[in-house]
């Protein structure tokens, strides 16, 4: 498969810098004029979950414009819509199909190699933001392992919220009230921590 990720990350444009940690296949790259992207793409076809978790990450995203704490999505690709090249333009059988989703890249301080955040001017940016997304359908943004160690939180200028793929939508009924009272539970437990 790493060949076929050289194959795709280089007729997309991008130079692979690094792999990270996320349950996809999680690249930071770069351009051509050496802005730096996070690309995030399906492990294999043959499990859904992954291009589900993408899918919800690209739709978090876009109804985030706008707001601070989300990256800015810079391109969603989907097999389904004709876009990818080759060898992932030919069409599977089923559900399963290849998606790739190009993010912004913020450099920072991942939260669970820090002490929570203490600042109050970048709790209150990022309790602002979160409210924010909740007003516009989104919550649930596993904002804690189920250690109790923070995470999907990079502190840079600002805080920044960096993967939303296990996200609800309000569409999906009580799951989303619940999701909301957790984010806003784990946001100050985080803000508590020394």
């Amino acid at each position: 498969m790493v060949a076929n990720v050289d194959i795709l990350m280089n007729s997309l444009g991008y130079k692979p810098l690094e792999r990270l940690d996320g349950s996809c296949q999680v690249y930071k790259v770069c351009d051509s004029s050496e802005n730096n992207f996070v690309l995030k793409m399906p492990l294999n076809l043959k499990d859904r979950w992954y291009s589900h978790h993408i899918l919800r990450d690209a739709r978090a995203g876009s109804i985030g414009r706008g707001l601070d704490c989300v990256p800015k999505v810079v391109s969603y690709l989907d097999q389904a819509d004709g876009n990818l090249p080759y060898p992932y333009s030919c069409r599977k059988r089923g559900d399963n199909r290849m998606v790739v989703l190009v993010k912004e890249f913020v450099d920072g301080v991942d939260v669970s190699n820090s002490l929570g955040i203490q600042d109050s001017e970048l709790q209150n940016a990022l309790y602002s933001d979160v409210r924010e997304l909740h007003s516009r359908g989104v919550a649930g943004f596993e904002l804690l392992s189920k250690w109790g160690v923070p995470k999907n939180i990079v502190i840079g200028d600002r805080p920044y919220l960096i993967d939303l793929g296990d996200v609800v939508f309000e569409s999906e009924g009580e799951i989303f009230e619940q999701r909301v009272e957790e984010d806003l539970r784990n946001l100050d437990f985080i803000f508590g921590m020394h």
